[in-house]
This record gives structure tokens, sequence and C-alpha cells, in this order.
């Protein structure tokens, strides 16, 4: 299934006549400039877990303890079912 992830606004900047618009547009681009700083902060925790995961798994795999590997896929199963159960934060912007 493809992740279609939209952008940011963008504003011509030639089409803003006054100062209350460009104000109202530099708060909704500070906005949204700051959700997208919290969510690359959060997948790069979310990539950093992964990688550290797997590189158990992987080494594991290379010392042929087929049972370690069992346990570690059971616990990052268990922990994924865990994050998907659980209600998810979001950041929030106000849009004019």
């Amino acid at each position: 299934m493809p992740v279609i992830t939209p952008g940011p606004s963008i504003t011509n900047p030639a089409t803003l006549q006054t100062i209350d618009e460009l104000r109202t547009t530099l708060h909704d681009a500070n906005g949204q400039l700051v959700a997208l700083g919290l969510e690359r902060h959060m997948l790069r925790c979310e990539l950093h877990a992964v990688a550290g995961d797997m590189a158990q798994v992987v080494v594991a795999f290379m010392k042929n303890d087929h049972t370690e590997v069992s346990r570690l896929l059971a616990d990052i199963a268990a922990r994924q079912v865990g994050k998907r159960t659980r209600p998810t934060a979001t950041a929030s912007t106000t849009t004019h």
C-alpha cells in the first residue's frame, strides 16, 4: 500500500496584500514547521529503535541461535501490537 505524505502548504508571497495576511501566513508556516520537526523527531526515534532491534536479531542469527531469534522477533511483535492499540499523539496546527 503506497504512503502519501502531504507537504506543507505554500503561499505565493506576491498575493499577500496586507500585514495581517502576512502575519497569518507566517503563523501558519511556523505551525507547519513545528509539526514537521516533531514528526521528523518521532521518525528518527522509531528508526533508531528498529535499527537496534534488527541488530540484535542479526547477531543472534549469525550465532545460529534460532531460539534467540524467535524470542527477539516475538518481543518485537508484542511491542508493535502494543503500539497499534495505544492512541497516537498528533501535533495540531491552526489554519486560517
